[in-house]
């Protein structure tokens, strides 16, 4: 492989990587946030939620 494939692999890599860690993350909290309030209020939620 030369340098620019190089270089292109590691971008999709790191790319995919970022985008896969994000919806992880996001859909822990949604499940975290969703678990822990038995509301609907997003101005009520806030840190900790309770």
């Amino acid at each position: 492989m030369d340098h620019a494939a190089i270089v292109t692999f590691w971008h999709i890599f790191l790319v995919t990587g970022a985008v896969v860690t994000l919806v992880l993350v996001g859909m822990a909290f949604y499940a975290f946030g969703t678990s822990t309030d038995s509301y609907d209020d997003d101005t009520a939620g806030g840190a900790g939620g309770h």
